[in-house]
């Protein structure tokens, strides 16, 4: 107190009812000093902290509760001490339990050394959540990896679907330029016979004046020769157009095979979607099954995959008009 009275310390620490005491023996310096947050109720002691019990009086369990009862009924009819002290029942050391856990001694000292059983349960809050963490990052990493083998798995089904469908798109292109190809042979055919007219008409005419040149004679040897070399180039020519229509077709037409025509139409359009040629018209194909009809398929199916076209042009083009 004559430290804080010449101002050379800024707090002190004193026992329970102290500074009552020197207050009553010294009333002029009453005023000079305070309790910090005092929490003493009406007619105590100021204090600034929890009371804890001192001296502590216990009975045994081989103590009778009737001899228990009389030491505290006698402790309780004891008076106050001049100190302020008095004794008390005490039911509940919660409080002091805490007091001694707080400063490590009594019971508690073994919180001064530190072991994994301690410091599990000191922190296993933390514990846990670093547990439910590495947890947490091992399920994404295992999922992560799951979502990328099922797209991975997905994109390679994709992948096969593409080169599968690209195939099939190609084996229509191959047909429908086969068919094209037939197209031709069949407009060539008229040509044909046209074309084909005159070398044979020429090697006619040919043949009968050599013919006469031999039956009259006197003729000369070179025209003769050149009459036969005439003949080699008609030769030469109509040889050249049954090449050419050879070329765009092998096989010979059999126009007396009866076919289904469904499967023909079917064909027909599968091949138009396939190929592309429907890109921006939707194809639907409604055909009344068991229709038998006698001709060449291929011819059939060319004329079927030319109408289509046809008409596909008409629509896309009235569509972007």
């Amino acid at each position: 107190l004559n430290a804080l009275k010449n101002k050379e310390v800024d707090v002190a620490f004193l026992k329970h009812c102290t500074l009552e005491d020197y207050l009553t023996l010294h009333s002029a310096e009453k005023g000079l000093y305070r309790v910090i947050e005092p929490k003493n109720s009406v007619g105590e002691c100021a204090r600034s902290t929890d009371l804890y019990p001192t001296w502590t009086l216990a009975s045994t369990k081989s103590a009778s509760p009737e001899v228990s009862r009389l030491v505290t009924s006698a402790v309780l009819d004891m008076p106050k001490t001049k100190e302020g002290f008095v004794w008390g029942v005490s039911t509940d050391f919660s409080q002091t339990d805490e007091l001694l856990k707080t400063l490590e001694i009594g019971p508690y000292e073994y919180l001064r050394e530190w072991t994994v059983k301690r410091f599990v349960h000191e922190y296993w809050p933390f514990i846990m959540l670093a547990a439910f963490g590495l947890f947490g990052v091992f399920f994404h990493w295992r999922r992560a990896e799951h979502l990328v083998k099922k797209r991975t798995a997905q994109l390679r089904k994709s992948i096969s679907e593409r080169i599968q469908l690209e195939e099939k798109a190609k084996d229509a292109n191959h047909r429908l330029e086969t068919l094209q190809r037939i197209g031709v042979v069949n407009q060539l055919s008229a040509i044909f016979a046209h074309e084909m007219r005159q070398p044979l008409g020429a090697i006619s005419l040919y043949l009968e004046g050599l013919r006469t040149m031999i039956l009259e004679g006197g003729s000369k040897k070179e025209s003769l020769i050149q009459v036969i070399d005439l003949i080699e180039q008609q030769n030469s020519r109509a040889d050249e157009i049954v090449q050419k229509v050879r070329t765009y077709r092998k096989g010979k037409p059999t126009r007396d095979k009866e076919i289904d025509l469904s499967l023909i139409l079917k064909k027909a359009a599968d091949t138009i979607t396939l190929s592309n040629e429907a890109a921006a018209t939707k194809l639907v194909c409604s055909v009344k099954e068991g229709v038998k009809v006698k001709g060449d398929p291929l011819e059939i199916e060319l004329l079927v995959v030319n109408l289509i076209k046809n008409a596909l042009e008409v629509v896309e083009g009235k569509e972007a008009g």
